[in-house]
């Protein structure tokens, strides 16, 4: 799974590190799924039976020339109750609703779920990586 920084957490980052500029990080971020590229044109899964989950991440790891980060347990989103619904991204929030979006990724491949299927992304599915140069 690719993930990557959006513009906003770019900012913060470099303003942090660089300007001395105060980042306090949310106490606790979401995951949350996508029908379609956060990015773009994509839309957050609306089915009755989804909320965004608390993530938790276990320790740093760096193999060079990159370092990553992954979910330390599994994540329950509900059970789809509305229809066939296909999730190919994730991202990242600082809230529970609404909020910044921080980073987002992609399932590889999508998988579609439907009615009465529950949602869950196992520990160490979720991974994000920054490279080094």
């Amino acid at each position: 799974m690719v993930s990557g920084f959006t513009t906003y957490t770019m900012q913060k980052v470099l303003e942090h590190v660089l300007k001395n500029t105060v980042y306090t990080p949310a106490a606790t971020v979401y995951v949350s799924l996508f029908v379609g590229d956060p990015l773009g044109a994509g839309t957050e899964e609306d089915d009755s039976g989804y909320t965004r989950q608390a993530i938790t991440f276990g320790a740093y790891s760096f193999s060079s020339p990159s370092g990553s980060i992954t979910n330390s347990t599994d994540i329950t989103f509900g059970t789809i109750a509305d229809g066939a619904t296909t999730i190919d991204y994730w991202a990242i929030y600082d809230a529970s609703t609404s909020g910044n979006m921080l980073l987002t990724g992609t399932f590889t491949p999508s998988k579609t779920f439907n009615i009465g299927d529950q949602i869950t992304a196992k520990t160490g599915n979720l991974t994000s990586k920054l490279t080094q140069t």
